[in-house]
Formats: structure tokens, sequence, C-alpha cells
């Protein structure tokens, strides 16, 4: 079908990101010692952006997560073709959609099967949206430009009555997100949920340095300094590691983190930075099996399974504030 390249722009486009910009600032002028972890920091430039897909398309990186993603992707797929083998139609919400390489295996799988499928991308960048969209080209397909956190400007949904919406937080999105963050916002999407997380279980030493070593590229580095380099800053005003990027990664409490050094003294907004001030910047949860549970019953409850190696879907039943306004379009 032709694409239907509606975006929501609504609370997002200018407000919102000058809200992230201002609390962005607001935190680096505090000094060190609190995380610049709202995920929402990292997609506000596109050479962000652009490091994020140079990430993974590390050997290293991939390599370490997304080892059999295809084979997971297309379980899911199975599991909602069994789940609602008399349903019509799907409306599959790509929640932190990126470049909808991983989404296309389950859309594409789902169209073999005969399901008539609306692909709906959710994200914070209008250029991943764009590149998913390029990417799922063969459907019908609705860009949503949107905080994770603005639901209520989405939702609800007004659907045929033949037709299921299934909401799917692929790859790692889920990881990135505090505990009753994500669990709020699952809380808040309506209808069914599949939510899919990528596992890295740390079994020994060996297993956490191939961790570290899939976070270590020029990828994660832009990805990284992208915030930093929309406030004025430039590459040499960070300390450089003992592999030449200018920035640390480690693991620590079940997570993986990043950090970056100041390299000199710098002025800021009328404040002064002082060389030497570390932020910690962004951390990803890696789970396994019992963790990824333990972190997502808060909304899925125990309905949780186990798909692959290394993968799970939570089943979530529909809020229960929530009516599905059903059209008959007999």
């Amino acid at each position: 079908m032709q694409a239907n390249f509606i975006i929501w722009r609504t609370l997002w486009q200018k407000s919102q990101s000058r809200k992230l910009l201002t609390g962005l600032k607001r935190q680096l002028k505090g000094g060190g010692g609190q995380p610049l972890n709202d995920s929402a920091f990292w997609y506000l430039s596109d050479e962000g952006v652009d490091g994020l897909f140079e990430l993974e398309q590390s050997e290293d990186y991939k390599k370490t997560f997304i080892t059999d993603i295809t084979k997971d992707m297309l379980a899911i797929a199975e599991y909602i073709a069994v789940k609602y083998a008399g349903k019509s139609n799907i409306i599959f919400t790509d929640w932190g959609c990126g470049n909808g390489q991983i989404s296309r295996v389950v859309t594409q799988d789902l169209i073999r099967r005969g399901f008539g499928v609306t692909y709906m991308p959710v994200d914070i960048s209008e250029k991943e949206l764009q590149i998913a969209s390029a990417e799922h080209k063969s459907e019908n397909i609705k860009p949503v430009l949107c905080l994770f956190e603005n639901l209520k400007d989405i939702f609800p949904l007004s659907v045929p009555k033949d037709t299921v919406v299934v909401h799917g937080f692929l790859g790692g999105t889920v990881g990135n997100f505090k505990k009753q963050k994500i669990n709020d916002i699952i809380k808040s999407v309506k209808e069914e949920v599949i939510v899919h997380m990528p596992i890295v279980e740390i079994k020994n030493e060996r297993d956490r340095c191939g961790v570290i070593k899939g976070y270590e590229n020029k990828g994660t580095e832009k990805f990284i300094l992208g915030p930093f380099k929309v406030c004025g800053f430039r590459d040499e005003d960070f300390v450089l590691n003992e592999n030449g990027l200018r920035y640390k990664v480690r693991f620590e409490n079940g997570m993986i983190k990043t950090s970056v050094t100041l390299a000199k003294n710098i002025e800021f907004e009328d404040v002064m930075l002082n060389k030497g001030t570390v932020y910690d910047i962004t951390e990803s949860r890696k789970f396994n099996f019992n963790q990824f549970r333990e972190f997502i019953a808060p909304s899925c409850g125990s309905d949780v399974k186990m798909i692959s190696k290394t993968g799970a879907i939570a089943i979530c039943p529909a809020g229960i504030n929530y009516k599905l306004q059903i059209i008959n379009d007999k």
C-alpha cells in the first residue's frame, strides 16, 4: 500500500524538544554525580541517531546482542498468528522503532500468513521514523512522532472489529527505562501488548567483557556525544580512553553504563564546568530470564514466556480503564 505519512507532532516537535534540552542543560550545570539517563536526550540530533545505527552494525555488537534476533521475531509472528487466528487485520505499534529492520521481520511474516498489517512506528526521532517507514514501504504506515509518556495524545485507537492492536517493545527499548517508568508506560498501552526483550545473561567475566566490547565503537561515541553537541560541546572537550574513544563503558549492577569526563574547564551558560567532571550517561539493563520476568511483572504479571535463548515475550491484558471503540465497517 501507499505509505500514509501522518506524523503526530502535537506537544512534541517544539515544546517537548525545548523541554528536554532545558532539562539536560540544567543537569550539566549541576556537575557530575547525577546520571543523565533520560533516554529521550540521545535522539535530539541526527548525529546521535546515525551513531546508534553505526553501533547496531558493529560486528562485536551484533555478535553479542542480536545473534538470534530473526529467530526471535519469527517466533513472535507465529505467536500472534496463532493467538489471533480469527482476526483479519493487525495494527502493529512499534515502540522505539529505530530503523524498523527488526519489526519488519514480524510484519512481513504476518503479511505472508494472510493478515492485513498496518505498521505504526512510534519514536522521538523524526529521522528514525522516516527510515523505518521506508523499510516498511509495502505496508500501510502511520508514523507517530512522540515521547512514550505522551500516549494520551495517541490512544485510544478506533479500530475495525476484526482488527487487533499489537504493541511491540522490540530490541533493547525496555531495558533503557527505569522499572517504574516502563511499567507505567506499558500499563498505559491498550488492547493486547507483546513485549520482546533480548536477554543478555552475564554468566562469567568472559561474557561480561564481551558485552562491554560490544559497546566500544565509534557509533556509540556519536550516540553518547550527540546531546552534548546540541549544547555546543566539541569532541576535544572530553577525555580519550585507552581505546581512543571519548567515553567509558562498564557493567555495574546488571546494567551497561557509559560515562564521559571533561578534558578541560568549560564555561557553559555562565557556569564553570571543571576539568575532570564525570557525567554518567546512558544505562541499559541486561537480564537473565528471571530478572526480566521480575522487572516486567508490575505491568505484565507472571505471564512471561521464553521464546529462545536470547528473547522473551510478555503478554499483558487490556488496561482496566480502556474501552476499545469498535467501528462496524460493514
